[in-house]
């Protein structure tokens, strides 16, 4: 029977007790023994062991046939219980008040203004909307309080709805505060990062553009870099591209801050709408730098913006990234790449390299289109020469 912590008194509670009450007196039986007789006998729903067991320690509410079933099975195995029909009729009665007891409660308490009642009324309810609720933009050291309480009662979901909240529930201006508070509680390893990732792709270029202001006199260059890459993940390119200019316009490029990009890599298709989204602002310049930035070695990463750069229309773009991607890495690298994507029979976009002699560096020889116009390096692109542009003859 659970602690008054995960299923506090009431209806429910009260259902539990009653449904423990015949369990004992059946047995008690094991979890698999009653799912496979259940299975087996006649009855009017069936239950794998993990059901009976989440009905058992109060984690889910079981269904009217459900407990039906459960009150039946346990009066036919313990003869003193009662008469099952009977049985059955009590624990319904007590499963609708069960059933109206979340609604009941929401009307009497429609806003929580303590955690302990934030955390009764998510268990009554099964949702954890008073716990959002009562973190919105709220002191960092009462969102602490609410994330101990659920880590302590092992309810992990309503935890990650809390922490998915924060970066909607938050102005920009409390966001420092709440990331610094929640990155020196190690036991929310990571949180921080989630947070500030979260609020730059849910929040405006104006929002974001306020954090990133508020990071950077704070001296916090990291968070900075995570907010500025967690845009990425905005369904609107747009509003990255406009975040993106507004941090170069008022002198807070990353790469002005950062020489080189060490983390996480940016998804490729959201980097190549956020540049196609560069040149619609009229902003065109920007484009190799923030490519070359989150995309710092020539590997199968630029080789695919470079594509999704040219289906764009934007073909020049796609040439200067690849070509300054190829310098910064060098042809070495560019040839051991080859070599390995080379026996990637899955692999549509392929490179070859030429060297100084016009001979291809291609093992199996796989795909190639000639001497792509006498220029050293091409791409081959399901059999046909893509961008042999890419370097002038002589480099």
């Amino acid at each position: 029977m659970p602690g008054e912590d995960a299923v506090p008194p009431g209806p429910h509670r009260e259902l539990l007790a009653e449904l423990h009450r015949l369990y004992r007196l059946a047995g008690p039986p094991g979890l698999r023994k009653i799912s496979q007789e259940i299975q087996a006998g006649d009855f009017n729903a069936t239950l794998n062991k993990n059901l009976v067991s989440r009905i058992l320690n109060g984690h889910t509410l079981p269904t009217a046939l459900q407990l039906d079933t459960l009150a039946r099975y346990f009066c036919q195995l313990a003869p003193h219980s009662g008469d099952p029909e009977a049985e059955s009729l009590r624990l319904t009665d007590i499963w609708l008040r069960a059933q109206q007891a979340p609604l009941a409660l929401l009307e009497t308490l429609s806003a929580a203004t303590s955690v302990d009642q934030a955390l009764r009324i998510a268990s009554a309810t099964g949702s954890p909307s008073s716990l959002r609720e009562i973190c919105a933009n709220a002191d960092p050291h009462r969102v602490i309080e609410v994330l101990d309480a659920l880590k302590d009662r092992g309810w992990p979901k309503f935890a990650t709805s809390v922490i998915e909240s924060l970066s909607e529930t938050f102005d920009f201006t409390g966001i420092p505060h709440l990331t610094a508070e929640i990155g020196m509680n190690s036991r929310y390893s990571g949180v921080k990062e989630k947070v500030l990732s979260r609020f730059a792709a849910k929040r405006s270029a104006s929002e974001s553009e306020g954090l990133a202001r508020l990071l950077i006199a704070a001296g916090r260059i990291e968070d900075f870099l995570t907010l500025t890459r967690g845009s990425f993940g905005h369904q609107d390119p747009s509003e990255t591209a406009a975040f993106l200019i507004d941090l170069v316009d008022s002198g807070m490029a990353p790469w002005s801050l950062k020489d080189e990009w060490n983390g996480r890599r940016v998804p490729t298709t959201a980097l190549a709408q956020v540049a196609e989204e560069l040149a619609h602002h009229g902003h065109p310049e920007l484009i190799e730098t923030a490519v070359l930035y989150w995309t710092p070695r020539f590997d199968f990463q630029a080789v695919q913006i470079a594509l999704e750069l040219e289906t764009a229309g934007l073909q020049s773009h796609a040439d200067s990234t690849l070509r300054a991607a190829l310098r910064r890495s060098g042809l070495l690298h560019a040839k051991d790449y080859l070599s390995s994507e080379a026996e990637k029979e899955d692999k549509r976009t392929f490179l070859h390299i030429m060297d100084r002699n016009g001979e291809p560096i291609d093992p199996e020889e796989r795909r190639l289109a000639g001497n792509v116009d006498n220029y050293p390096f091409g791409i081959i692109k399901d059999g046909e020469t893509y961008n042999p542009r890419l370097l002038p003859p002589d480099w």
